[in-house]
């Protein structure tokens, strides 16, 4: 028969010797969530005067309280008595298989951190990437997403993208708007310049500065071709791109100036 005095004695006394180390580790606990909140709230302030970009700054902050959340868990691990290199192993071996099985996203964690830190590219800048252009509407920690132009929205992955070349169109502040356009040979270029200038500079969105410009870019038989340029911010880069072709012809027309035919078009036809 079995002793129940006896086994309960001896849980008994496994209860009197885990006790304290419970009551040790609830307290340590307590603690050590206190002097994390503490640390936390101090790196933050110094983040905050640095001015650090709040996305960089939320990223980094998250990784500090998780890291510190699993040291203070280890800890408590090692109170309770477990052994802690078991306890280690086990973080290692999860870690390794982690890391197999999701390769592709760690690199995309990897350049998403880079592009936190380098700042390529930020929030609303309009970026081409690849055969991709459109505006920054989301910097993950896996992947950038942007809105094109026709309201299409691509997801682009950071470990790419990082280490891609990146077209910034928002970085200088402003951008200029080519327009090409071919008029008659015989057409008089210094009155077709004022004209095209006097044009764009009517569009309330065309900027005063940088100067609109005009300059040759061919001459070819029966025709010669301009690049007509002017300057605007690149939220209203589309705008200024539509409307500046509409000013143009609308002045065009009002001076009796006529278009010539592209060299390509020539070609074909002598040909």
């Amino acid at each position: 028969m079995l002793d129940f005095v006896q086994i309960a004695n001896q849980f008994i006394a496994s209860i009197s010797a885990f006790l304290p180390k419970l009551v040790a580790a609830i307290a340590f606990w307590i603690i050590g969530s206190f002097v994390i909140n503490i640390l936390f709230k101090s790196v933050k302030k110094i983040l905050d005067k640095k001015d650090f970009d709040p996305s960089l700054e939320s990223f980094l902050l998250s990784f500090l309280k998780l890291g510190l959340r699993v040291m203070l868990f280890a800890i408590i691990i090692g109170i309770l008595g477990v052994q802690t290199t078991s306890f280690a192993a086990m973080l290692a071996g999860i870690g390794v298989a982690l890391g197999s099985a999701f390769n592709g996203s760690l690199g995309n964690f990897a350049g998403g951190i880079m592009l936190m830190l380098y700042k390529p590219i930020s929030v609303g800048d309009f970026i081409e990437f690849g055969a991709n252009s459109g505006t920054v509407s989301a910097i993950g920690i896996f992947n950038t997403t942007i809105l094109t132009g026709d309201c299409k929205t691509v997801y682009l992955p950071n470990g790419t993208l990082s280490t891609g070349v990146i077209v910034n169109w928002s970085r200088h502040g402003y951008i200029r708007v080519d327009v090409p356009l071919n008029i008659e040979s015989n057409s008089n270029v210094h009155t077709v310049k004022e004209i095209c200038i006097k044009a764009m500079l009517t569009h309330p969105l065309v900027l005063k500065t940088p100067q609109p410009e005009i300059l040759i870019m061919n001459i070819a038989q029966g025709s010669t071709q301009l690049s007509i340029r002017s300057y605007c911010l690149q939220k209203d880069y589309w705008e200024v791109f539509n409307d500046t072709h509409f000013l143009i012809l609308d002045a065009f027309k009002e001076h009796g100036i006529t278009q010539g035919i592209p060299k390509s078009i020539l070609i074909s036809k002598e040909s």
